[in-house]
């Protein structure tokens, strides 16, 4: 007997409740701001809710999304390449 290996959209949507239509413009839109963080040279990222604990923050070049934790360490990382 072969089993049927699930494909991730029809995984995804077993176990979020999400409709296949939500599950693939959730992927679009990740993949587009993964497309728009790629093609840009430096990033200079600036909370989108300032003061907010965890906010997204938001590159000013490229338009691009990372959550606070991947903002400080690529600021890290470019003050300790001495970028910063």
């Amino acid at each position: 007997m072969t089993q049927k290996t699930p494909n991730g959209i029809d995984l995804l949507t077993h176990v979020t409740g999400l409709t296949k239509e939500d599950v693939t413009a959730i992927h679009a839109k990740a993949e587009a701001n993964r497309s728009r963080l790629e093609s840009c040279a430096r990033h200079a990222f600036e909370p989108v809710e300032p003061g907010k604990l965890f906010s997204r923050h938001r590159c000013t070049h490229c338009g691009g999304e990372a959550d606070s934790v991947g903002a400080h360490w690529y600021a890290r990382g470019l003050a300790h390449g001495g970028a910063a």
